[in-house]
């Protein structure tokens, strides 16, 4: 990084530069217009922190390995301050291959988000690879009680802040248990604590924790409130991830508008933060929502820019998902060439990044494009020369009447 705290390398620079080559590509050195080198930015460079919110300093908590982040809300990291256990999402028990096959099910119509798994399922069931390994549930519920024991005795000593965060961690593993009721159980006392001391980092985490519990639960509406709380906290990044949260909430709910909007919102505010992570999360979730509502055009122009953001960022999972959504614009608009080369480019990427189940979901999805494509052309060519002999018929039927006309 620069030591003026500024990217290294920014898309105005990118910009700049590029079009500095383009337009110098075929003239001469000496006749050429302005240096590149002062297009580059000076040294000496400094390393600084990952993007975070401008407000509160929260960043967004670490994907797994090889998840996809559509279709689901997203989070923030707790505080070091709270020392609270991992958290570890319900999406990691949710391979992308299957959120794609939900995806592409409901492609053509209304949203679906009901959980594809029993969300009272014990997380050690998943035989995922990727899915972190914790305590067992028993172990953790014990932990919940050490500390409520903690909060009760720092509520006595006067120690609110500490209580708090003693009943942040206590749902923090009951939110790791899917326990997610008792989550917001605690959560709540949380909250009424945080908001007598008016502590705003603490309150955009717990809203933000908050909500996606309601979530899961599929109460959206009253995850919509918390993430509108939250998104009144927050600086450009923070108000990024709450709207996209909304913006699936909406969905969930099948409110078009409502959920169009907030992800467009979601892209405003994500470009501001100059975070590829979180705006190609945010045009993701854009590109499938007008996916679901048949506006393939846009859903194409928002696909192919968070496909480009993967692949700046080496995000080869994300720009693999991307690639076979656009082959499902094509295919629902029956251009099956088209499709082709957006299932074959998704299958390469993900042969490249050792995708395995995207590989899979590539290579079936080209093998249909393939097969309908043939089947077309078999179609059109039976047509063509069905409609060549009635022609020929036609034309000799009417030769003869004309030759009886004559005789």
């Amino acid at each position: 990084m620069r030591g003026d705290d500024k990217g290294l390398l920014t898309k105005d620079d990118l910009n700049a530069i590029r079009g500095f080559i383009q337009s110098n590509r075929n003239i001469p050195h000496k006749h050429r217009k302005g240096h590149l080198q002062k297009l580059i930015p000076d040294t000496p460079f400094k390393k600084t922190s990952a993007p975070s919110d401008n407000i509160t300093g929260l960043k967004l908590a670490p994907m797994m390995p090889l998840e996809s982040s559509i279709d689901v809300p997203i989070r923030f990291e707790p505080p070091a301050e709270f020392g609270a256990p991992k958290l570890i999402d319900l999406r990691s028990v949710v391979s992308p291959v299957q959120q794609l096959f939900m995806f592409m099910k409901n492609a053509s119509g209304p949203p679906s988000n009901a959980p594809s798994v029993d969300m009272r399922k014990s997380q050690k069931d998943s035989k995922s690879q990727f899915t972190p390994k914790t305590s067992p549930p028993g172990a953790r519920v014990v932990a919940a009680r050490d500390y409520v024991l903690r909060a009760l005795t720092c509520r006595r000593a006067g120690q609110r802040k500490q209580e708090s965060i003693a009943y942040f961690n206590t749902a923090a593993l009951y939110y790791n248990n899917t326990d997610y009721d008792k989550a917001i159980e605690y959560l709540t006392r949380c909250i009424a604590i945080l908001e007598k001391l008016s502590d705003r980092v603490g309150l955009v985490v717990v809203h933000n924790i908050i909500g996606i519990c309601y979530h899961r639960l599929q109460k959206y509406k009253t995850a919509i409130h918390h993430y509108k709380k939250q998104e009144s906290l927050c600086g450009y990044y923070g108000r990024a991830i709450a709207q996209v949260n909304m913006g699936v909430a909406y969905s969930a709910l099948d409110e078009k508008g409502f959920a169009i909007q907030a992800l467009l919102d979601a892209v405003d505010n994500s470009k501001m933060t100059q975070d590829m992570c979180v705006e190609s999360i945010s045009l993701g979730n854009l590109g499938l929502a007008y996916l679901r509502y048949g506006n393939l055009r846009a859903a194409q122009e928002n696909l192919e820019s968070c496909m480009e953001l993967c692949s700046l960022s080496c995000d080869e999972a994300g720009a693999a998902i991307c690639l076979l959504l656009l082959g499902e614009v094509y295919s629902l608009v029956k251009d099956y060439k088209r499709a082709q080369f957006y299932f074959s480019n998704a299958l390469r990427i993900a042969i490249d990044g050792g995708v395995k189940d995207v590989e899979q979901v590539a290579r079936v999805s080209l093998g249909v494009s393939r097969g309908n494509d043939q089947y077309n052309a078999k179609c059109s060519e039976l047509i063509s020369s069905l409609m060549g002999d009635t022609t020929q018929q036609l034309i000799t039927n009417n030769q003869f009447i004309n030759d009886e006309t004559v005789i």
